[in-house]
């Protein structure tokens, strides 16, 4: 018989094509833009405006340390669920950020 919490916490992994797309972003230094990537491939909305709401703050003060703390509060979170959801996280992370 199955266990519903089996069912709850078992993880996907996310596809290599998601991850390649992750490594270039950040190869090219748009380290919030693959954050942002991530956010919308585990379905959090209101992340994904929050990493907009950075990059567009980023654009306008031309400095990513005044934003620092902000970002690093969101990519708690954005790791946490993306850890929760996807079984090759690590891979994800070591790749991607």
């Amino acid at each position: 018989m199955v266990k519903l919490k089996n069912i709850l916490q078992e993880k996907k992994d996310l596809d290599n094509k998601h991850i390649d797309k992750l490594e270039k972003l950040t190869d090219r230094n748009y380290h919030t833009e693959a954050r942002k990537y991530l956010a919308k491939l585990i379905g959090h909305k209101k992340l994904v405006e929050m990493y907009e709401h950075i990059d567009k703050l980023h654009i306008y003060f031309r400095d990513i340390n005044d934003l620092k703390s902000a970002r690093e509060r969101l990519d708690k979170e954005l790791f946490d669920k993306a850890n929760r959801m996807f079984g090759n996280f690590k891979d994800v992370y070591n790749r991607g950020f």
